[in-house]
Parts: structure tokens; C-alpha cells; sequence
């Protein structure tokens, strides 16, 4: 066995090209820490296998990104990219470029898991989005861009249903760092369903009382006027975020871009 690298970072999910010459795979530039972690954002990388060389082919992304996968003639390179509150799936030439987003739409917030490359260029991905679980949706090759949707196993269930709203949102951190978040908006708003979502908010505050007194107060504002419920919800998480040194919300996401 031969070792291909020599560094101080992590290098996982490796996967041969086509034609046996070079290796993609998902890389770091930190030092592994004490905890054996980091906080930076895994990227893709490619190496040669004969020369060693390496390229962080995803570098130009400044998101986290997902492994990638090779296209059937080795010129391109498949893989996730997550970016505010979605998760795409990105086409980068190996050869250098600009990235080609497959879908979805960035504003439509959708989520790609498993994705699979045909040998003729056709791209399967399951697909979920707020309004519903993942579904299959095809793209193919030198058509008009468009996905479109292979599967529709939820479409009887999601129909007797009425799905909430999610919507994102920023605000201002006690430094001033923009944090994105989102917040779900229920069909009908009643005090016991505020309640229910006030008490799911987990925290270790630095002023308890303070914290748990505006998130009420944020409540009953949603209770006395629905017209402005997500104004007032806003107004509360700026309020519980800055006196709160750790949040765990079960009914809220949120990602930092």
C-alpha cells in the first residue's frame, strides 16, 4: 500500500476518474484540533495520482460542500454545496470554471440528498423543500436546465394537508455578525401551540428570566395580531439570542452563511 498524501488535515470520500489518473475527494486545510474536529467547511479537492499534485478544485465556493462525484467522461465534477438554508447540487469542470448550480433554485430553499450521474449525463436527485419530503427529479443532458420530477409518492398525503409557511430571516448578533434563521409560521395560530413552541426553546442563558420574558412577550404578540406575528417573532429571537450563550430550538434552523 502507498501512501498518496503527506499533511496535517483530513481527506475522506475519495474517488477514482474514469480513466484512473486522478482522485477526487473531500479535503481540509486546518489542523485537526485537540477535539479532532474543526470548524472549517469541507471543499473538493483533486490529485494526481503520478505527480502527487493536489488542486482545491472547490476553493472558488466558500460553502460546505459535499463529496463529489465524477462525470461518465471525467471532465467534470458533481457535488452539494449548502448556502442559505438549501443544499444544491453544483457542476464544476474539472479543468477549472465556473460552477454550474443543477438545482434547485437558490430562493426555492430545496435540500439534495443522494444524487447518481448516467453514463449518458443524466442526473437523478432526491429532493425535499419545506412543503414536502424528498422526491426524485431528473435533469438531463443539452435539454432546457430544468429539473423535473420523476416521482410523486406524497402527493396523496400532502394534499389533505396544509403544510406551514417557513420563512428566513436575519438579525443582528450582540458583535454584529448577521445570523440567518427561519422560522415556521403554523396554519393557525393558538395559545396553546405558542406555549407549546416556547417551551421547546432549550438554553443556558445568562439571564434566565430576561430571556424566557421576551420570548412570552413575543408570544402573546403572535396571539393578539397574526398580521404581525413574524415581526414580533423576530423582534423576540433578537432579544433571546443576545442574553443566550447556547441555543437549541427543535422547530427552528438555522445555518450561518
Amino acid at each position: 500500500m502507498k501512501r498518496l498524501t503527506e499533511t496535517k488535515n483530513n481527506e475522506f470520500a475519495p474517488s477514482w476518474s474514469p480513466d484512473g489518473k486522478t482522485i477526487a475527494y473531500s479535503g481540509l486545510k486546518r489542523l485537526i484540533t485537540s477535539s479532532e474536529t474543526n470548524m472549517e467547511d469541507t471543499h473538493v479537492w483533486t490529485l494526481e495520482v503520478a505527480t502527487g499534485a493536489r488542486c482545491a478544485l472547490g476553493a472558488a465556493i466558500d460553502n460546505r460542500q459535499g463529496r463529489p462525484q465524477w462525470s461518465p467522461d471525467g471532465q467534470a465534477l458533481y457535488f452539494t454545496v449548502q448556502s442559505k438554508g438549501s443544499v444544491g447540487l453544483y457542476r464544476l469542470p474539472t479543468a477549472g470554471g465556473t460552477a454550474e448550480r443543477i438545482g434547485p433554485a437558490l430562493e426555492a430553499r430545496g435540500t439534495v440528498g443522494a444524487f447518481t450521474i448516467g453514463k449518458d449525463g443524466l442526473v437523478v436527485a432526491a429532493i425535499s423543500s419545506p412543503a414536502g419530503p424528498a422526491e426524485l427529479y431528473t435533469r438531463r443532458p443539452g435539454g432546457d436546465g430544468a429539473l423535473k420530477a420523476l416521482t410523486s409518492l406524497n402527493k396523496d398525503l400532502l394534499g389533505a394537508k396544509k403544510v406551514a409557511e417557513t420563512e428566513a430571516f436575519t438579525f443582528r448578533s450582540f458583535d454584529g455578525r448577521g445570523i440567518e434563521a427561519f422560522v415556521t409560521k403554523p396554519p393557525a395560530l393558538n395559545r396553546a401551540a405558542a406555549t407549546r413552541a416556547a417551551d421547546e426553546l432549550t438554553f443556558q442563558p445568562r439571564h434566565p428570566t430576561r430571556c424566557r420574558k421576551s420570548v412570552n412577550r413575543a408570544s402573546d404578540r403572535m396571539l393578539s395580531n397574526t398580521g404581525s406575528a413574524l415581526s414580533s417573532m423576530r423582534s423576540g429571537f433578537r432579544s433571546w439570542y443576545a442574553c443566550s450563550s447556547h441555543v437549541n430550538a427543535r422547530s427552528v434552523s438555522r445555518e450561518a452563511a
